[in-house]
């Protein structure tokens, strides 16, 4: 399958989460740490830097290609003997081929299109969705008023970028909330919309696809009355992921603790 395997996120999830990398490496590096991955902000800057969602400050230390976007997946090692506990910036390396991918941050919507909720696969893709990755990817909340889903959907086969692009665009997500009645004083509920735009075309989507899409919350936070401690995110679902041909959906629940108690990080 040339799906994803042709792009940068192939190669992104190639290194397992918390592997040591030190066993292949000479005993003047053995101060190199475990390959991390881990959600981002995108600093306005040149040349390109990170943040996490601790505050502090990723450096690569070669060139990497950068996007206008506003957050990104990283894969990267750092030199854990450079890193105290009051390191703000931390000098980070990419393996070859491992470059970022990118993606903006949407807004929530208060109403749902018209449009038909196509049924998606999972919010936590495992190596049973992808054969592409190595390791599960979950959603979480990157700060008090971010939110980042792993959305993993069918798609078609793809042979090249043009291709590749066309059929993304096809694909639409939208999250959904009333803040007048998805909030009920603990948990706030949000409805994740996908639309596919077939165009009348009957096309084969046989291929599994993980895209990441992060939403600001802070528009709903700051129209209802007091502090989730939960935020609940519910699907429509594909009943067995493996089969592709499957028209039976499930509604399903992903849910997320929440508490940052007024700090950001």
């Amino acid at each position: 399958m040339r799906q994803m395997k042709s792009t940068i996120l192939a190669v992104l999830m190639t290194m397992t989460f918390g592997v040591s990398i030190t066993s292949c490496m000479d005993e003047e590096n053995s101060t190199l740490g475990s390959v991390m991955y881990e959600y981002v902000r995108v600093n306005d800057e040149f040349p390109i830097t990170f943040t996490n969602r601790n505050g502090v400050k990723l450096t690569p230390t070669t060139s990497i290609i950068g996007e206008t976007k506003d957050m990104a997946v990283i894969s990267y090692y750092y030199d854990m003997s450079k890193v105290t506990e009051t390191t703000t910036e931390v000098p980070i390396i990419f393996g070859t081929g491992n470059s970022p991918y990118y993606f903006d941050i949407s807004q929530i919507e208060k109403s749902a299109s018209e449009e038909e909720d196509t049924p998606i696969i999972t919010l936590e893709p495992d190596l049973g969705i992808a054969d592409y990755y190595s390791y599960p990817l979950y959603g979480s909340l990157f700060d008090s008023n971010t939110l980042v889903l792993p959305v993993a959907y069918k798609s078609k086969t793809y042979t090249d970028e043009d291709d590749y692009n066309a059929e993304k665009a096809l694909h639409t997500f939208s999250l959904i909330c009333n803040p007048e009645t998805d909030f009920d004083g603990t948990t706030l509920t949000l409805h994740l919309q996908y639309y596919l735009a077939t165009n009348g075309e009957e096309v084969d989507r046989t291929d599994n696809y993980i895209e990441f899409k992060a939403y600001d919350l802070s528009s709903i936070l700051n129209q209802i009355s007091g502090t989730p401690t939960k935020i609940r995110v519910l699907t429509n679902e594909y009943m067995d992921s493996n089969n592709s041909g499957s028209t039976t959906t499930k509604e399903n629940t992903y849910e997320y603790d929440y508490n940052f108690n007024g700090i950001n990080w």
